[in-house]
């Protein structure tokens, strides 16, 4: 009775020993478990006693942001360095330099011709004054005080076997321009022996007094007094029209008017001077 007693002891005791069928098989074995977050988690794993796992949910780790196309046209990669031009490409570099420079060049004279023809019409328009400033400079040098509104009388006389002759010219000026001009010439002789020829000059003076009648700003006086004839003419340049002087009035003894309204009284004095005349003026 003991020794059945004491075998059923064992056996209970045995059976105590046995393993569950409730305990998993796999207790025994470590589970393989692919790695989800990086190598070093791996490594623990690897590293850590096998222990029953229950499969949760991992946490990813965040990837990097993929650059945009617009961050990859902000943050272009460095340019490569440039190629050697091969010789058509310089060759035509070079024509094109070349143009651009002759383009500069016919523009740059293209503009001072503009300038030197602004120039030029601005000194010949400006030339009465030019002229009337070096003259007035010049006349200062021998006299310190200059009549600038009167008259200029310039006289000269000249004679030959048969005749004496004298010639007066008086130049109206205001403020050193040309209004008028009285000629005078006296011719003498000997009445008695030169007297058709003294009337032969009275009469062509005559008939240079009518035909100045249609021709304004010209005014002719006539005169035979003992053995003088004296022709007096008077051109008002105001008024005269030198297109109207035809040539049969010069013809006839009219003196042709060398000088227009408003020249410069200056430049008159320095031609008559040059004539042979002598000038002074006078208010």
């Amino acid at each position: 009775m003991n020794n059945d007693t004491s075998k059923q002891n064992s056996v209970n005791n045995a059976e105590q020993l046995k393993p569950t069928n409730t305990t998993s098989t796999t207790a025994a074995q470590p589970t393989q478990v692919q790695p989800t977050v990086s190598p070093t988690a791996n490594a623990t794993a690897q590293a850590a006693p096998a222990q029953p796992v229950t499969q949760t949910p991992t946490a990813q780790a965040p990837q990097p942001a993929q650059p945009t196309t617009q961050s990859v046209q902000n943050n272009q990669a460095p340019t490569q360095p440039a190629k050697p031009l091969t010789k058509k490409e310089a060759k035509r570099l070079a024509k094109e330099k070349a143009k651009q420079e002759k383009r500069a060049k016919s523009n740059f004279r293209y503009i001072m011709t503009i300038i030197l023809f602004v120039l030029l019409f601005a000194f010949v328009f400006y030339l009465p004054e030019i002229s009337h400033y070096i003259n007035e400079k010049q006349y200062l040098k021998g006299d310190e005080e200059v009549i600038t509104t009167g008259n200029l009388e310039c006289t000269k006389k000249d004679n030959d076997k048969d005749y004496d002759y004298e010639y007066s010219n008086t130049f109206s000026f205001t403020n050193s321009k040309l209004t008028r001009l009285y000629f005078k010439t006296s011719t003498s002789g000997s009445l008695s022996k030169d007297l058709d020829h003294l009337e032969k000059i009275k009469d062509k003076c005559d008939n240079l007094k009518i035909q100045v009648k249609k021709l304004d700003g010209v005014a002719v006086k006539c005169d035979l007094d003992d053995k003088t004839v004296t022709v007096e003419q008077e051109l008002n340049y105001v008024d005269i029209d030198v297109d109207k002087v035809t040539n049969a009035y010069v013809e006839a003894g009219g003196v042709y008017p060398n000088y227009k309204y408003n020249d410069n009284i200056n430049k008159v004095e320095k031609d008559m001077k040059a004539a042979g005349y002598t000038c002074k003026r006078t208010r």
